[in-house]
């Protein structure tokens, strides 16, 4: 077969010559190319200038044929306002597309590329950019028509690029260290990586960027074509910053997608700015959607996880969740009211499904997506539905492990200090919810605050007017743990470095105000509490309702929060307002608070530091104030508190109680202030204080004037607040207070607490009395007691006296019409004690201590000192009639009821320096008494009696009448002396003694001394006696004697004595008789024996003071004997009178 290897050689060696050939033309060509590049450069260049009017330079150009590719140094390109640069560009084209004419690049290098100018479009600035963004719609077809322009493989390295662009507005766009390797087929399929040093965006005229992106970094594979359906990993790293408000956002994604679904997982950390103040946030979790995942609710699966059965729940007597709030319209405060009252009844929230499956993707799963910002955190859990009608939709649960509301929401950062503290820490949350561009849907809620669980539900009806709605309730909740200064226990106040993220502008009565860059977002909001039971201290209220919405703006445009509270307090009813408007800086509080027809019985069982026992108690306040700071609040407190009362008891000691028809008090107030110092702490209410009270007969008024404080260990305090009292008191008894009685008070009132009240600088006028003097108060284990310096005066007596008792005694005189009583006062509700006590009843000044207890029979005891005492001159001015009667009455006087002398128990001593009675002196006098069931027992009486030691003792009793028995025992009295005080007509002198016993009874005045029976003995030895001249002087010659005695006994008043006896140096007198003390007769028969004569009878009569007598001798014996009888029984009937006298 020797042809077709012919034509086979033949085929090869024309084949070959060709090959040969053409190399030949390339090597020429590479030749004549290599030796002419530069003009064959300039001429490319000037070709495609002329043919594209782009300026290219290009300072040096390398080929390289095996394989192909052309190199680039110094690439300059100026397009218009646009200059791009690249200090070395490496091409290479397709080989297989170069042999069939065709020119495709399936590798680009380049090395420093340098992208700059101005671009034709309005602005750069990426917030505008996403306003027109919105406004506009996207091309579907751009990636496709991309993909067509791209060649089939294509790998792109770059290495150290930079660009910076600037829009019309002077906006850019900038990027620096901007390296790729990236390996394309078209966009079937990239993949490789991306990273740049620093992109940036300014706007116009600003240095601070809208938008930083620091190191970059993307990298992975993915068909963008089908980016959700085939993207086997892409993983993105950067760090953004989007001043003012996020200056640093770290970000970490990794995304995959495959035919079944994709997931990306996410790792977002930063920084939120507000008011120059950094708040760490985080987000991070995974997103995920399964395109053969059953079409359910995710929520119903997390219920089913995170949640209790409702029926299990039911069974256990707990609360389910509420139902869902309905967006409705505003309602009306009465049905507000209603509705707070009424408690949600335990049922399961619907729980809607995914739309229909035939108009809608599938879902795209949040899984466990953990929230934190600042210091609170919270777990996502949920289905993010793209429905083609309602458009996305995201329901799910959050469980919230804390949440500050005073945090992030302004109407929070006005409230109560404790309220803040208790809104900052919201643990253990559950909501579920379902979000979408209508509004938001929380039918279940679950929060733990202040030691209470809530439960409820919630949601925002609207985006275009935003309010959130929230609807809990709490089966028990402690007031003082939600509010501290509710029972007196102020917190510090809740700092936060920066501002809410909302404001107060917001109000559902009228149109939402435009959007103010200076503020932050305008949200309303309308939060209802509910509570079955609230722990108020030691009270409780039921049923309770707090609603928190806003109210209608003030003229300046400033938002009001309303805080509305109702509830039933003791069988009453509470109800309350709040409405904090005014600026951020210095809010304004309108406070309003009523209690109505609360049972005091009910109230005092658990509250029992009220003052009230029983009754019908009523309160009102209406308050206003300004001010963010606590301090400025309490100060600038104005306003008015009211309380009543009606037909209820007070306590009046012990088991007592005093009944009242209506009790009010009133504060208006000025300012207050609070006290730490304490533990716990106080707060201070200054203002002017009224209180009144009205019974049966009895009304009682007290005023005080400054800073009142509650709280702390007193529970309530004040000092040195000027004040005043008004006591109207009924008549007690026919015979005591007939006219009732009307004190009033005024002075300095301080009080530390319910166990002490001080009155300092106090006048107490009553009953024609004028108390002066400082007075304290204690109510401690052992009860009422109370104390102080008192300065009683009376300047008229009997005035008083017949107010007290309605009479006075007729025989008070004016000299002893006035009383002032000095001394240290103490006592108990029943008792009353006087030290370093100073009287003066008129002329006598008495001191000493006193003290009386009432308590069943009055106890008196008495320890009294004076330093002068006349008897005389106060019986003269008591008795002026009997005084000059000396005594004797011979009219009968009415009966003696003294039965009231049983009454009351006594006991005590009187000490007396100096007494004067019937014209005789006594020095250092001391006596002890005790009384008791109208026994009167003075068993000592002793003093000084010119230079005598007298001693004498009493008993007496006291019934329809007086009976008594006393002994008096003297000796050796300096007569001399005694007779110069009496000053009577015969000057006396000698040394007495003189024993007495004597008893009686009476049962009315004038019955002395006829009641008088008893013993008595006297005695006189070495005196003398002589008359007096009408100065008093004596006169004449003394009469001497040895001794004159006599004893014996006294029955109906008539002293009897068988035993008289006088004797001198001349004569001896001998006998005995009677002495008629009530006609002042005597009859006396006595023997009288001289030295010159024998004994001879003498008989004495007639009267005491002027004798009369018949003896047979002479005249000179005659005038001795009787002026001898006249000076015995001168002496004798003076001592024996005196002597009965002296208890009488």
């Amino acid at each position: 077969m020797p042809e077709p290897s012919r034509r086979l050689r033949l085929f090869l060696r024309c084949l070959a010559a060709l090959l040969l050939g053409i190399l030949l033309l390339a090597g020429a060509a590479m030749v004549y190319v290599q030796h002419n590049s530069v003009a064959i450069t300039h001429a490319l260049l000037e070709d495609f200038t002329q043919r594209t009017g782009l300026h290219l330079h290009v300072r040096s150009i390398g080929l390289s044929w095996l394989p192909p590719a052309i190199q680039a140094d110094d690439v300059r390109i100026r397009i218009k306002e646009l200059d791009i640069s690249v200090r070395t560009a490496r091409l290479r084209p397709r080989l297989t597309a170069l042999l069939q004419g065709r020119l495709e690049l399936e590798y680009v290098a380049l090395q420093n590329p340098v992208l700059s100018g101005s671009l034709p479009l309005p602005t750069l600035d990426l917030r505008k950019l996403g306003s027109a963004a919105e406004g506009g719609s996207g091309d579907t077809g751009g990636l496709a028509r991309l993909d067509g322009l791209l060649p089939g493989t294509l790998q792109i390295e770059i290495d150290q690029g930079n660009f910076s662009f600037q829009a019309q507005d002077a906006s850019s766009l900038r990027a620096g260290n901007l390296s790729c390797v990236l390996h394309l087929r078209g966009l079937q399929d990239v993949r490789g990586k991306l990273q740049a040093g620093l992109i940036r965006n300014l706007a116009a005229g600003e240095e601070i960027p809208v938008l930083d992106l620091e190191n970059l970094l993307v990298e992975g594979r993915s068909r963008p074509l089908r980016f959700l359906s085939d993207t086997p990993r892409l993983r993105l790293r950067t760090l953004l910053h989007l001043p003012p408000h996020l200056p640093r956002v770290r970000m970490n994604l990794d995304f995959t997608a495959t035919a079944a679904g994709w997931q990306l997982d996410h790792d977002i950390q930063g920084d939120l700015m507000q008011d120059d103040e950094p708040i760490p946030f985080a987000v991070a979790g995974r997103l995920l959607q399964d395109r053969n995942a059953p079409q359910a609710s995710v929520r119903r699966m997390l219920r089913e996880v995170f949640l209790p059965d409702p029926q299990e729940l039911a069974a256990a007597g707990k609360e389910g969740p509420a139902t869902a709030p309905a967006p409705s319209a505003p309602r009306s405060p009465a049905a507000d009211a209603a509705a707070a009252k009424t408690v949600p009844a335990p049922q399961v929230a619907p729980q809607p499904d995914l739309p229909a499956a035939g108009g809608t993707r599938p879902p795209v799963r949040l899984e466990r997506i953990r929230l934190e910002l600042g210091e609170d955190s919270a777990t996502l859990d949920g289905n993010l539905i793209l429905d083609k009608q309602r458009g996305p939709v995201l329901n799910g649960s959050l469980q919230a492990h804390r949440l500050s509301l005073t945090r992030w929401l302004g109407f929070a950062r006005d409230l109560a200090p404790g309220l803040q503290m208790a809104l900052d820490n919201i643990t253990d949350s559950l909501l579920e919810f379902e979000l979408d561009a209508e509004g938001l849907r929380v039918p279940y809620i679950v929060a733990h605050a202040s030691g209470s669980r809530f439960t409820g539900s919630g949601g925002v009806a609207r985006w275009a007017e935003p309010v959130v709605a929230l609807d809990l309730t709490a089966p028990e909740v402690t007031l003082g743990r939600a509010i501290p200064e509710a029972v007196g226990t102020l917190p510090l106040q809740v700092y936060f470095p920066h501002g809410p993220l909302t404001s107060l502008r917001a109000s559902r009565s009228t149109p939402l105000p435009p959007p103010d860059p200076a503020t932050d977002l305008d949200i309303g909001y309308d939060i209802r509490l509910n509570a079955r039971t609230v722990h108020y201290g030691p009270v409780t209220i039921t049923g309770a309702a707090v609603v928190i919405e806003p109210g209608t703006p003030d003229k300046a445009g400033n938002g009001t929060a309303v805080i509305r509270a109702t509830g039933d307090f003791y069988e009453g009813r509470l109800k309350g307002r709040c409405a904090i408007g005014g600026p951020s800086d210095m809010p304004t509080f309108d406070i309003d608070l009523r209690l109505d027809k609360v049972h005091g019985s009910k109230l005092v069982r658990d509250f029992d530091l009220i003052p009230v026992r029983r009754g019908m108690l009523s309160a009102q306040a209406a308050i206003t104030s300004r001010g963010s700071d606590l301090d400025v609040f309490l100060k600038s407190m104005r306003g008015t508190v009211t309380a009543d009362g009606s037909k209820g008891l007070l306590p009046a000691g012990g088991k007592k109680s005093l009944p009242f028809e209506k009790l009010s008090l009133r504060l208006d107030l000025q300012s207050a202030r609070r006290d730490l110092r304490p533990t716990p702490a106080r707060a201070g209410f200054e203002g002017r204080w009224t209180a009144s009270l009205e019974g049966e007969d009895l009304s009682l008024t007290q005023k005080l004037d400054g800073l009142v404080w509650f709280g702390g260990k007193e529970f309530v305090a004040w000092q040195d607040l000027p004040g005043s009292l008004r006591l109207h008191l009924p008549s007690l008894e026919k015979d005591l207070l007939p006219q009732g009685m009307d004190l009033d008070a005024d002075g300095v009132f301080s009080c530390a607490g319910p166990a002490g009240l001080k009155l300092k600088k106090a006048t107490l006028s009553a009953l024609g009395l004028q108390l002066k003097g400082d007075l304290d108060v204690s109510n401690g284990r052992s009860g009422l007691t109370w104390g102080g310096n008192v300065d009683l005066a009376a300047r008229d007596l009997k005035h008083s006296l017949r107010q007290i008792r309605g009479s006075a005694p007729a025989s008070l005189p004016a000299s002893l019409n006035s009383l002032r009583l000095k001394g240290t006062a103490s006592g108990t509700p029943d008792s009353l004690r006087l030290k370093d006590l100073r009287c003066s009843l008129g002329w006598q000044q008495v001191d000493g201590e006193a003290a009386v207890n009432w308590s069943g029979t009055p106890q008196l005891d008495l320890r009294l000192h004076a330093a002068d005492f006349d008897l005389d001159r106060l019986l003269a001015e008591m008795f002026p009639d009997q005084a000059r009667s000396k005594g004797r009455s011979k009219a009968p006087g009415a009966p003696w009821d003294l039965r009231f002398m049983k009454a009351f128990d006594a006991q005590g001593s009187l000490s007396v320096d100096r007494v004067r009675f019937m014209r005789l002196r006594m020095q250092q006098m001391t006596t002890r008494f005790s009384l008791k069931d109208g026994h009167l027992s003075v068993p000592a009486l002793e003093g000084n009696f010119y230079n005598s030691r007298l001693r004498a003792s009493g008993d007496f009793r006291f019934d329809r009448g007086l009976s008594y028995t006393t002994k008096v025992r003297a000796l050796n009295i300096n007569l001399d002396a005694a007779s110069n005080d009496r000053n009577d007509k015969r000057a006396v002198r000698g040394l007495a003694s003189v024993e007495s016993e004597m008893s009686a009874h009476l049962t009315g005045s004038g019955q002395m001394p006829a009641a008088l029976s008893g013993t008595w003995g006297v005695a006189i030895i070495n005196g003398s006696y002589q008359n007096r001249d009408k100065a008093g002087r004596p006169g004449g010659k003394p009469t001497r004697f040895q001794r004159l005695s006599a004893s014996g006994n006294m029955q109906g008043g008539v002293a009897r004595s068988s035993n008289i006896l006088y004797q001198d140096a001349e004569m001896r007198v001998r006998g005995g008789g009677r002495i008629d003390f009530n006609n002042e007769d005597l009859d006396c028969n006595l023997f009288v024996k001289t030295d010159r004569m024998q004994e001879f009878p003498v008989r004495v009569t007639g009267k005491l003071h002027d004798p009369k007598t018949s003896v047979s001798a002479g005249t000179a014996i005659l005038y001795a004997v009787t002026s001898l009888t006249h000076g015995i029984f001168e002496l004798l009937g003076g001592v024996m009178e005196g002597t009965w006298n002296l208890f009488r």
